[in-house]
């Protein structure tokens, strides 16, 4: 057992060793700051000047070495901003002015800028400029090559340093417009509706888009019907209302095929057959309860569960008795409007308490104060210690609670048994204490075993029964609603109509002429003006619309040359949200930072998402922060729905900088691509 004395002394070396450390660190600093400035490299010397600042405000060295190498340092700076600047790296050069800008800031804090500087406000106004110019010139050539997605990406990099650059926003606007005709071309009908509303992010209602999305997600929602795939044409229905509120009927389709949607899920009641019950509660009611209120909340809106009442109703109007229904298959199969019939019953359920006490013997220690005798006969007082018995008494304390049975759950229209097993689901809490304790000596310094000492302050009481019982019927109602759910809750995989035939097919007098943006890149869209693009024997002619016979129109094109366009279209997509996500970093915009990332993301650290965010944002919050990404490779797997990229990452701030390579995976969601997991890469 080490002393009070000698912890105390233990305390005090550490706490002067931390003050050694941090006293010698300024300038440790300072120093590294005045070789740099030797070798002719200011401002790398001023970055470590700022350091040992911020460690010791006010140290002397480091502020001599401040007014020293301040304008070497600036001049250097300078030197490369209006390198970037002459290079036509707008990008480059910004990040520069704007280092250079708040270096100057700092110094004027510290009254060293004793130095004439540029007008900085100006400068940078100016390199926005040329930077908006750079990209907006870059998308008005994509735009010319009718690389829709590409010309997106420049807009919005020219938007990034102006946000009313010019006709960027327009020019935004009209390439959602004719990607979505591309893309409704290449009989990509979802996408195609994602580019139209796009638009409205824009401008409302932009031209013809919604007559257009209308059209189709009303077509994709009656074929989806056409399958029984009434929950995805429910999502149709439910998608087109949002935009066109009275469009058709959609709003009597979209409450039709919800019902068709929903499964219903009846429980019967839950049988206790254990021969035991616990005063004040109907464990078999609490279960089926509680599961139900689980299933409600987890479930999707296509999950509906019948109580005791309607399940009672729908009974008495078919003639039947609630208590003639059983889970034989030939009794169940009678009920009609029910899907699911859930049968439950609890087997066993036990209750054990125990209580022991017990007495014990041990010694206990007491010291006193004594003569002791030296080698030369001479004696001197002392402190002694001794041993003497004392007894002890030992309480214990047990409870073990266990509830088990059986769940079936039947398909009502086959009388199939679709999901069969058994709960088996406990808890248990034990307490062991010292009760009583008999020392009989009145000395100071009494020292009793260490493990008796535990005893005397651990825990007395066990855990409420009731709570117990209440996790175990939670975990029971958990693993029984997830288990309904996972067997009922089935949302179809969802086949695509190949073409328009096959879109349109369930009401051939409305089969829209095919839509080609040919004619929409040379004059401004509309509903009037379209021209339609026929393909026959490897010769194009463009008719108006009142010539065009309403048919199918079918292009031919190889799928590995559309895979390798969906593929080259992606990639853009990517290097361009990787690019932004990098600037919004650089600019140390946290919202637009964030956004970049799906609620899917899981932090490499033990945070929540929400902490991480949380932590991003303090991180966020530098002087300047500069990141820049090389090198990018970009790998797709599940169906090009997600996507690997591994780059190069540059990151510098002040007073830090490093080089590291780094692996993000993206996921695409709708017309974005959002990060679900970053890595850093060995």
């Amino acid at each position: 057992m080490v002393s009070l004395g000698l912890k105390f002394y233990i305390r005090l070396i550490f706490l002067f060793s931390l003050c050694c450390i941090f006293c010698c660190a300024h300038s440790k600093c300072a120093k590294e700051g005045l070789k740099l400035a030797e070798l002719g490299d200011h401002w790398g010397a001023t970055i470590k000047y700022f350091e040992s600042l911020r460690i010791k405000p006010g140290y002397e060295a480091a502020i001599d070495g401040l007014r020293a190498s301040s304008k070497p340092a600036y001049e250097q700076k300078l030197k490369i901003a209006t390198s970037y600047e002459d290079q036509s790296n707008y990008e480059s050069a910004l990040d520069e002015y704007k280092i250079l800008e708040s270096y100057c800031d700092d110094l004027k804090d510290l009254n060293l800028l004793t130095f004439a500087v540029i007008d900085f406000k100006q400068k940078i106004s100016d390199m926005k400029s040329g930077a908006s110019e750079k990209y907006y010139v870059k998308a008005e050539k994509y735009f010319s090559e009718k690389l829709y997605l590409e010309a997106i990406s420049s807009y919005n990099e020219a938007l990034q340093f102006n946000s009313t650059y010019k006709d960027c926003r327009n020019k935004i606007t009209k390439c959602h417009y004719l990607h979505g005709i591309s893309l409704y071309s290449l009989n990509k009908f979802k996408d195609a509706v994602q580019s139209w509303r796009n638009c409205w992010s824009y401008e409302s209602g932009y031209e013809d888009t919604i007559e257009k999305a209308s059209k189709v997600v009303y077509a994709l929602g009656r074929f989806y019907e056409k399958q029984e795939n009434y929950r995805a044409a429910y999502q149709q229905y439910e998608q087109l209302l949002s935009f066109n509120s009275n469009y058709k009927d959609t709003s009597e389709r979209k409450n039709a095929v919800e019902n068709k949607a929903t499964t219903k899920i009846a429980f019967m009641p839950f049988k206790n057959i254990s021969g035991t019950d616990l005063p004040g509660i109907a464990i078999d009611d609490v279960i089926f309860e509680l599961t139900k209120s689980l299933m409600l909340s987890r479930g999707s809106k296509f999950i509906r569960l019948i109580d005791r009442e309607e399940l009672q109703y729908i009974m008495n109007e078919q003639g039947l008795r609630l208590s003639g229904i059983t889970e034989d298959i030939n009794s169940s199969s009678k009920i009609k409007s029910i899907d699911y019939l859930v049968f439950g019953k609890i087997n066993r359920l036990r209750v054990v308490p125990k209580h022991n006490q017990n007495q014990y013997r041990d010694n206990f220690i007491y010291t006193y104060r004594c003569i002791k005798k030296l080698s030369d006969g001479k004696t001197y007082e002392s402190s002694c210690s001794a041993e003497k018995p004392f007894t002890y008494v030992v309480e214990s304390s047990e409870i073990s609670i266990e509830i088990g049975g059986s769940v079936k759950i039947l398909q009502v229209n086959t009388g199939r048994t679709l999901v069969s097993y058994s709960i088996k689901e406990g808890a248990d809490d034990s307490v062991k204490y010292v009760s009583s304790l008999n020392v009989n000596h009145k000395a100071d310094g009494v020292r009793i075993p260490e493990k008796i000492e535990e005893m005397i302050s651990a825990r007395r009481e066990l855990r409420d029964k009731d709570e117990m019982i209440d996790e175990i019927v939670k975990n029971i109602a958990s693993q029984l609603g997830s288990k309904i759910l996972h067997n009922i809750d089935i949302t179809r995989s969802v086949t695509e109509p190949t073409d328009e035939q096959e879109l349109y097919g369930f009401e051939n007098d409305e089969v829209p002429k095919k839509l080609d943006d040919t004619s929409a890149s040379k004059t401004e869209p509309s509903v009037d003006n379209v021209k339609i693009a026929t393909i026959d024997q490897g010769s194009v002619t463009n008719n108006s619309k009142e010539d065009v016979k309403i048919n199918s129109i079918s292009i031919e094109s190889k799928s590995s040359s559309s895979t390798e366009d969906l593929k080259n279209t992606y990639k853009n997509a990517i290097h361009s949200t990787l690019t932004s996500w990098a600037r919004a970093w650089s600019k140390m915009d946290i919202d637009e930072y964030l956004s970049f990332y799906s609620n899917k993301f899981r932090p490499s650290s033990n945070l929540s998402f929400n902490e991480w965010k949380h932590q991003r944002s303090k991180k966020l919050n530098k002087a300047f922060i500069k990141i820049k990404v090389f090198n990018e490779s970009i790998d797709f797997q599940k169906d090009f729905n997600e996507a690997i990229v591994i780059f190069e990452q540059y990151y510098e701030t002040k007073g830090y900088k490093d080089f590291t390579k780094k692996k993000l995976i993206l996921e695409k969601d709708k017309d974005k691509w959002l990060i679900i997991d970053e890595i850093s890469v060995k």
